[in-house]
């Protein structure tokens, strides 16, 4: 420990009306047995008294410092930080989320001490309901070359899977880079800007070190900083995928790159508009290859690819609806259904179940499932990723760019 005390990590906090979580969140940083540390609160023009917390906590340590501004979003936000930061690394921390204790000392143990450009801690506990669960994909520790590490960005073999999380909380990143990348991104992006921040972090970066280090909490809640409207998340993905595709065509990357960037933003569409694919004039469901215009079909899945097929399937008739199904029976109706438990399959008549599930390992669990009901396998749909294509991603968000200049056109009338 003693080699690395003098090693300075600016923490920075994005904090926009999270009064009753940021005490909790404050003392969290407060309590880390790691000290050498730069605790910069961004207040993002608080209403609700969050920058008068931030103020009281800074006469109590002098290791804070508070920055206080009109709103202006995450981004803003997080930019005004990295701005102040003098840290040899920084790291952030969401004003609604926690941390345990020896996050940062682990980090300047194992990570720091490789002298990666950006460090990795794998998994984080994410909040359902009243209970915490950990989240944590399968990653080898050790150091990598960024060459190593780009392929972990997103899986194209399959839908959808990803080895590693392109979350700001996940990670620490030298000062230099992390300023230097933070001010290539657009303010106007209210959701995803991590998505960019590291897909250019990892074209500019040499290396990266992976460590375990799963003691982020992640408090889910209605209205956040860094969780945006669905509505405002739609209207940021053109700008995302342009910032990105600008940053692979600058360091003239190779195809592999530019059709991960295609499954990222095509598996983020799926769940926050569905709309944008299910409206093109394709012959079949999107993305699954097997299931034509006028199929009867029962939807499988109630998380938000579900809820979100099931919303587009809803407003007309190109397929019909038999059921809706999930293992985990939820309070939620559309269309006219509920999810059921998965014995109703065998009370109703279908073409298709369409597993409205991203992740293929999961999604494979339950084709599985539904084989041991005997369920006939030709009449399981998982998501194809070999019809998942450029054309029809940009299609979509052409579609998106065009709703957005309607909404302002009539707004200006």
């Amino acid at each position: 420990m003693d080699r690395n005390k003098n090693v300075l990590i600016s923490i920075i906090v994005p904090i926009y009306n999270v009064r009753d979580y940021l005490g909790r969140c404050i003392e969290s940083i407060l309590r880390q047995t790691y000290r050498n540390l730069e605790i910069i609160l961004v207040d993002d023009g608080s209403t609700d008294g969050s920058g008068q917390i931030c103020d009281e906590y800074a006469q109590k340590d002098s290791r804070i410092v508070v920055i206080h501004k009109e709103n202006g979003g995450v981004v803003s936000a997080r930019k005004a930080g990295a701005k102040a930061a003098t840290g040899d690394y920084v790291i952030d921390v969401d004003g609604d989320d926690w941390i345990g204790e020896t996050r940062i000392e682990n980090l300047v143990l194992k990570g720091i001490s490789s002298g990666a450009d950006m460090i990795y801690l794998n998994g984080y506990h994410i909040q359902w309901g009243k209970e915490f669960v950990l989240d944590e994909p399968s990653m080898q520790e050790g150091y990598y070359s960024a060459d190593e590490i780009r392929p972990y960005l997103q899986d194209t073999d399959s839908c959808f899977i990803r080895k590693l999380f392109p979350l700001m909380y996940c990670w620490g990143i030298k000062r230099d880079l992390h300023l230097r990348i933070q001010m290539m991104i657009d303010d106007r992006i209210f959701s995803s800007s991590d998505l960019i921040f590291f897909w250019l972090c990892l074209l500019e970066a040499d290396n990266v070190y992976v460590m375990r280090e799963p003691s982020y909490y992640y408090v889910k809640r209605e209205t956040s900083i860094t969780r945006s409207s669905e509505k405002r998340s739609v209207k940021s993905m053109p700008i995302v995928y342009k910032t990105i595709k600008n940053g692979l065509d600058r360091h003239q990357c190779d195809a592999s790159m530019y059709r991960r960037l295609l499954f990222l933003i095509t598996r983020i569409l799926l769940e926050v508009n569905y709309d944008v694919f299910y409206d093109q004039s394709l012959p079949f469901l999107y993305p699954y290859s097997s299931v034509k215009t006028g199929s009867h079909i029962i939807v499988y899945g109630a998380g938000l690819t579900g809820i979100r097929l099931m919303e587009s399937l809803s407003r007309d008739d190109k397929y019909s609806i038999s059921a809706w199904i999930d293992q985990n029976v939820r309070d939620k109706e559309i269309g006219g259904f509920s999810p059921c438990a998965p014995e109703y399959i065998r009370e109703v008549d279908y073409d298709f179940i369409v597993i409205a599930i991203q992740d293929a390992a999961v999604a494979q669990k339950v084709k599985a499932f539904l084989l041991e009901m005997q369920v006939e396998e030709a009449k399981i749909a998982c998501m194809d990723p070999a019809v998942i294509s450029q054309e029809i991603l940009e299609s979509a968000l052409e579609r998106i760019e065009t709703m957005t200049d309607e909404t302002k056109s009539l707004k200006n009338k």
